[in-house]
């Protein structure tokens, strides 16, 4: 019938979302629609299979049961740090155009070639020019 039919595929889908959540590493809440279910033990059910799934993820996680509208939350720390972060300002000169570095990363590399010139090169007398921004 329609239930049961509902449960084995919503069963499948949970076994492939925390798939998914571990392959891609996301985290933050994770809010799942899944296809709606009148019995009560199939809702458990699948609650209990989605636990059963995500046990053996490394990463922190917490999972409620379904909402009265099929809603699962599952919330998810990330194992690795996030290596997409933008660091880039909007340029000053041609307003979002393009892009400059930081302006704290550009002041600590500006200092390690100062000390690489200074230091390692012994160089005593140099000029700078920069930009009034």
């Amino acid at each position: 019938d329609q239930e049961n039919n509902a449960l084995e595929v919503n069963l499948r889908a949970a076994d492939e979302i925390a798939r998914q959540l571990r392959l891609r590493d996301m985290g933050g809440i994770i809010v799942v629609d899944f296809i709606d279910m009148n019995k009560p033990e199939h809702r458990q059910a699948l609650y209990e299979h989605m636990r059963e799934v995500m046990a053996n993820d490394r990463a922190r996680h917490n999972i409620l049961p379904l909402s009265k509208f099929g809603l699962m939350q599952v919330t998810r720390q990330r194992v690795r740090p996030a290596l997409d972060i933008i660091t880039a300002e909007t340029c000053p000169s041609c307003y979002g155009k393009g892009e400059v570095q930081p302006s704290l990363l550009f002041t600590d590399t500006l200092h390690q070639k100062l000390e690489y010139l200074v230091h390692d090169l012994r160089t005593r007398d140099f000029v700078m020019y920069v930009h009034p921004f």
